[in-house]
């Protein structure tokens, strides 16, 4: 592979990362008075895993904060704005942030 398309494979995989999380919680925003909290992030991970599977470790922690931002900002209360403390436990959180690197365990051959 040459080194301009892994760059540009690279830079592919981190805007996702930047952009996925984004599209995915808009798109519940409708929903967001049917459907639980445990289920909108839910698929928020589903969501950052998309990003993390085929991209780099870079892109899939950038998908994980990505995912928590707009979390917060369209699914929690008071909507459209970042929470002055958190509403989300920090362990959901913080699994967001494993979400890649199990992913890109997961893609390695065995030994």
């Amino acid at each position: 592979m040459s080194g301009y398309s892994f760059r540009l494979h690279e830079r592919t995989a981190l805007a996702a990362g930047l952009g996925i999380p984004f599209l995915a919680a808009l798109a519940l925003v409708p929903f967001r008075t049917y459907l639980s909290a445990t289920n909108e992030a839910l698929i928020m991970v589903v969501a950052v895993v998309a990003v993390a599977a085929p991209g780099t470790r870079a892109a899939g922690a950038v998908a994980a904060l990505s995912a928590a931002a707009w979390f917060d900002f369209f699914l929690t209360r008071p909507y459209r704005q970042f929470p002055s403390r958190p509403s989300v436990p920090a362990g959901s959180r913080r699994s967001w942030s494993w979400t890649p690197p199990i992913c890109r365990v997961s893609r390695e051959p065995p030994a």
